[in-house]
Formats: C-alpha cells, sequence, structure tokens
C-alpha cells in the first residue's frame, strides 16, 4: 500500500486510475460546498469508466457543531447530495439516510445510455400521469380478473389488477415530482436565490435510488 498526502481538490492522479474511491467521515471538514464539489469533481476525474465512490459522513446537527467548535464543519445537507453527484457526472446515485449519510455513485460507462435515461424527468410526468387517467378511464370495465404481463427474461408473468397498477405508477410519479423539486431547489440554491435546500420533506430513514 502506497500512502499520498496532497490536496484532494486538485490530486496528482492521471485520468482514469482507480477502481473505486472511499471518502469517509471527512466531507464535514471541507470548508465550502464549493471545495466539497470540486473533491467530489476530481474523484470522478480518476475513477475509470464504470468506477464507483463509496462514503458516508454525519448528518448536520447541534452536537455536530458542539464537538467541531473549534475546527472546520460544513456538513453536508442530505436533500442536496442527489442533485449534486448527478451535476458533477455521477450516476447510478444511491442515496441513504440512517443515523448517518451514505452514498453511492458511479462514473458512467462508455455504453449507451438506455432509452429512458435520455428522457427529462418533467417529460415522463406529464406522460405517466396520462398513462394513469387512462388505467383509471378502464376501471368500470374491469371484468374482475388479474391482468397477466409477461416480462422479458422473467420466468412467469407479472400480475397486475388496475388498482395495483395506478398505485405502482403513482409511486414513481412521486419520484419524479421528488427529483425535479430538487434539481429546482438545488438551482435556486446555487443561484443565491435559497439560504439552503428545503430536505425535510424528502428525507428522514430513506433511500434515493436514481
Amino acid at each position: 500500500m502506497t500512502t499520498v498526502i496532497g490536496d484532494a481538490t486538485a490530486m496528482a492522479f492521471d485520468d482514469d486510475s482507480f477502481d473505486s474511491a472511499g471518502c469517509f467521515t471527512m466531507l464535514h471538514h471541507v470548508k465550502s460546498t464549493a471545495a466539497q464539489n470540486q473533491l467530489l469533481a476530481e474523484v470522478l476525474r480518476v475513477l475509470r469508466p464504470g468506477g464507483v465512490l463509496i462514503g458516508y459522513d454525519s448528518l448536520p446537527g447541534d452536537a455536530g457543531h458542539q464537538f467541531h467548535e473549534a475546527d472546520t464543519y460544513n456538513p453536508v445537507e442530505p436533500g442536496t447530495l442527489i442533485v449534486r453527484l448527478q451535476t458533477i457526472g455521477f450516476d447510478r446515485i444511491t442515496v441513504s439516510v440512517d443515523g448517518r449519510l451514505k452514498f453511492i455513485g458511479h462514473k458512467p460507462t462508455n455504453d449507451p445510455a438506455p432509452k429512458v435515461d435520455q428522457q427529462r424527468p418533467a417529460q415522463m410526468v406529464v406522460e405517466m400521469v396520462d398513462h394513469v387517467l387512462g388505467l383509471a378511464e378502464t376501471w368500470p370495465l374491469w371484468d374482475e380478473l388479474p391482468i397477466e404481463v409477461p416480462v422479458e427474461g422473467e420466468g412467469s408473468p407479472r400480475v397486475y389488477t388496475p388498482h395495483k397498477a395506478i398505485r405502482r405508477v403513482a409511486d414513481h410519479l412521486i419520484d419524479h415530482l421528488a427529483e425535479i423539486e430538487a434539481r429546482v431547489e438545488w438551482a435556486a440554491y446555487r443561484a443565491g436565490q435559497m439560504a439552503r435546500v428545503n430536505d425535510h420533506h424528502a428525507f428522514g430513514p430513506c433511500k434515493v435510488h436514481c
């Protein structure tokens, strides 16, 4: 093992040098959000395509402020992290909050992205609403027999009722609305139009995938 001491916001390593990177209980020691973003951007740069960043950090709170009274303390707002990682360029992101902030992000590969990844969240919300309303119109005509939908690669079909189908689509709709809200709030935050991003409605002991 080789130990290298340096500035994580300006690493001396070449592009695409590592398969993985770890960031454990240290982001809150970085003095500004801009510097944290630069650090994460450097991690992305030195990761190989498909490489993974894994990390965790403490949650904002009075205890953290008191513990770091004579030290740098700049905790990460959980509600902003997924959009920050997206903006920097990570994909396949997981952010979870359960006693502490945990996050995983991957450097995109050179493979073509699935078609769904090329869609805008707002467009997907409109299409989902239309789809749900179309399903609702058929509900009075339902013959009370479950609908079997074959799925490629699965041995048996998925079974739906109108109620289950609408609930499933509505769950995805809420996810996309939350993503739109997070993007809008993050853009306003970066533009100085918001003092902080409102994250209490979306984060508790939860996990968000993107």
